[in-house]
């Protein structure tokens, strides 16, 4: 089992299919129904207490699981903060809106983005729009941060802030809502 602390929020752990085994848990069968995968999720948050110092807190933890390299696998724990807080945690900024003209320049700037600096990312939304697409990304830092200026390679930064969110939210039409630049990572890297 490895920890990884992204940032303040966010933790990837890696586990191997020991780890797994360890458990009575497999990739296909997690399910937070199940006694078993709650229990791992238990004894992996009291690991990440003691060994990197990550706490949820008393919000939301929101749990991902993505397939590893021989029946591993590795799950990202992002701890939401409750209402009334910072909805990025210290630190975070944005919205900013990005501009592409097609799928293809969305797809590539997304899966090198993620490869390169997915930590830096709070959460990411695409949507169909104006003859193009827009992202829309929450950034854990700010503009002309090494995520933003990657992204700026494929795309155009078309506006910042909550208003020019709104405006891609309420006359576009989404594709991948909260995770997009995971889900076309996952979909789409080659090798």
């Amino acid at each position: 089992m490895y920890f990884e602390r992204l940032d303040g929020n966010k933790l990837r752990v890696r586990l191997t299919a020991e780890d797994l085994e360890e458990f009575l848990v497999t990739y296909d069968g997690m399910d937070y129904a199940d006694s078993a995968t709650r229990m791992m999720v238990s004894e992996i948050l009291s690991r990440a207490r003691l060994e990197c110092g990550f706490t949820p807190g008393d919000g939301r933890l929101l749990i991902e699981a993505y397939p590893g390299e021989e029946d591993g696998c590795t799950l990202l724990f992002t701890a939401v903060p409750p209402p009334g807080r910072p909805a990025l945690g210290k630190g975070g900024f944005g919205p900013l809106v990005y501009a592409f003209e097609d799928i293809d320049t969305v797809i590539d700037g997304s899966v090198r983005l993620f490869r390169l600096c997915c930590h830096r990312i709070y959460k990411s939304s695409l949507y169909r729009m104006d003859k193009g697409y827009r992202m829309i990304l929450y950034p854990l830092d700010r503009t002309g941060s090494r995520a933003s200026t990657l992204l700026a390679e494929y795309g155009e930064l078309a506006g910042e802030g909550p208003a020019a969110a709104a405006v891609v939210e309420e006359h576009g039409a989404p594709v991948i809502l909260g995770n997009a630049i995971d889900k076309l990572s996952y979909y789409f890297a080659r090798g």
